[in-house]
């Protein structure tokens, strides 16, 4: 069916300037209310209007403005704002988040949505924007059903596209603004999802077969939808076995990615012992609590070697299962020392926050221990070098595993600008006033936004 682009880029406008007139107090500057309005809203349906998935810098940005706007307005207590609460506002604030790529900010925009205020096609759209989340506080829609179905490997997506479609018409039918946006939201989700699908990337991303990926994602113990982390680690061959040196920026989904890449190679039989380096046993904690989870019930052993310097590691050849060992630098180079023939048994190491070579106390540990397995272990085996930021990933590449590796250094930090400033009341124009600090204006630092009553906070 068609998106009717004149009709979702009117429909935004016209409700919220109803509710926004409604209310006195803002009725004097409702030019203004309505220009603000009209840019955040219109972010959404101009994404719905494009036929291509991938978002420009403009658009992301817009749709950023939109997520973090509608986030705010539905939080600000105060008698004057009448959308205080308004759960249409918060549903699609987690809309235009994941939009514009930002799953994480989009599942916890939905935390607080109890579901009440919200037409049936409404839940829809927050259901399949959370689907496979089992603390959901409603009842699945067919269409919910369907979702989890599909992502789990279990239905096609045909099916899954016609109850969209049949949802979009019935929406057009009754000519309810809202619903029709939502019902369009739905299909744009569903299909930005089935893009970057696990079910659908992972078996080509790593030459296996797709039933080996069913029983996890059916568990729910994967998440259904690939994160760009993952995907440029899939469509730089790291899943296929090919050593990496990786810049996985904090959030872009690092346990996840450490996941696929152990699956992946298991799913293979690419290894009989894997290893995880990471610095400090607070995050070899982190990690190996992650793993017993992600791999429950499972036939493949987790293990955490003890920090006590004392030969308590098993001769790992005897082992029948997988093994996945989590380690700090001083603990493997011990191991090595000791008895270093278990490498023979190693099929895939991943160093974790790498960056830490740079460490002035731990460093040379962590760089004795790489050099070690350089020159014990053979250039084809998987080596993973992770870090949240390389400056200089090709010296790093050159001189780790003889340089025979892939860069995955493609993923930049996105995060939202963090700024200093305070806000306050204006009871002449009923509206809040925002001073932002600009360092770099000398004559005049405070940058007022006036009329900007979404990022006011009483009490700020």
């Amino acid at each position: 069916m068609t998106t009717n682009n004149e009709v979702l880029r009117d429909i935004w406008v016209r409700l919220k300037e109803q509710e926004f007139a409604s209310s006195s107090d803002l009725t004097s500057n409702r030019e203004m209310w309505n220009k603000l309005l009209y840019y955040a809203l219109s972010s959404v349906t101009d994404y719905l209007c494009e036929d291509n998935l991938a978002v420009n810098q403009q658009l992301r940005s817009q749709l950023e403005f939109a997520g973090k706007f509608f986030e705010t307005l539905p939080q600000i207590n105060l008698d004057v704002n009448k959308l205080f609460g308004d759960e249409e506002l918060i549903l699609f604030s987690a809309t235009a988040y994941s939009f514009a790529g930002y799953p994480g900010a989009s599942a916890v925009v939905l935390k607080g949505l109890t579901g009440d205020k919200l037409s049936l096609t409404e839940r829809v759209l927050a259901e399949v924007i959370r689907y496979g989340d089992a603390n959901f506080p409603w009842e699945n829609s067919q269409i919910g059903l369907t979702t989890s179905l599909v992502f789990s490997g279990h239905e096609d997506i045909s099916i899954l596209y016609k109850q969209v479609d049949s949802l979009i018409e019935d929406a057009y039918r009754r000519d309810d603004d809202m619903d029709i946006i939502a019902a369009e939201c739905v299909k744009k989700t569903i299909r930005q999802c089935w893009e970057n699908a696990t079910i659908k990337l992972m078996p080509n991303f790593s030459d296996t077969d797709q039933q080996k990926w069913i029983s996890s994602l059916t568990t729910e113990k994967l998440h259904p939808v690939l994160w760009s982390a993952q995907q440029e680690l899939g469509k730089h061959n790291v899943f296929r076995g090919n050593s990496a040196v990786v810049q996985l920026p904090t959030g872009s989904g690092k346990t996840a990615s450490f996941s696929l890449i152990l699956r992946a190679s298991l799913y293979r039989d690419s290894f009989h012992v894997a290893i995880i380096v990471a610095p400090f046993k607070s995050i070899r904690d982190e990690i190996y609590w992650d793993l017993k989870l992600q791999f429950h019930g499972e036939e493949v052993d987790i293990n955490r070697i003890s920090t006590e310097l004392k030969v308590d590691f098993s001769d790992f050849s005897l082992i029948e299962r997988p093994a996945i060992i989590i380690v700090t630098p001083e603990k493997l180079l011990f191991m090595i020392r000791h008895n270093p023939n278990f490498l023979d048994e190693t099929g895939l190491f991943i160093f974790d926050e790498a960056h830490q070579l740079d460490n002035s106390e731990r460093g040379i540990t962590f760089e004795l221990l790489l050099s070690t397995i350089n020159f014990l272990v053979a250039d084809e085996i998987q080596k993973v070098f992770v870090s949240a930021v390389i400056g200089n990933p090709d010296e790093v590449s050159g001189w780790f595993n003889s340089g025979n590796n892939d860069i995955v250094s493609e993923l930049q930090p996105r995060k939202f600008e963090k700024v200093l400033g305070y806000s306050y009341w204006n009871n002449e124009t009923n509206h809040g006033e925002l001073l932002i600090w600009n360092k770099l204006q000398e004559t005049e630092p405070l940058v007022k936004f006036p009329y900007f009553f979404g990022l006011f906070v009483n009490g700020c």
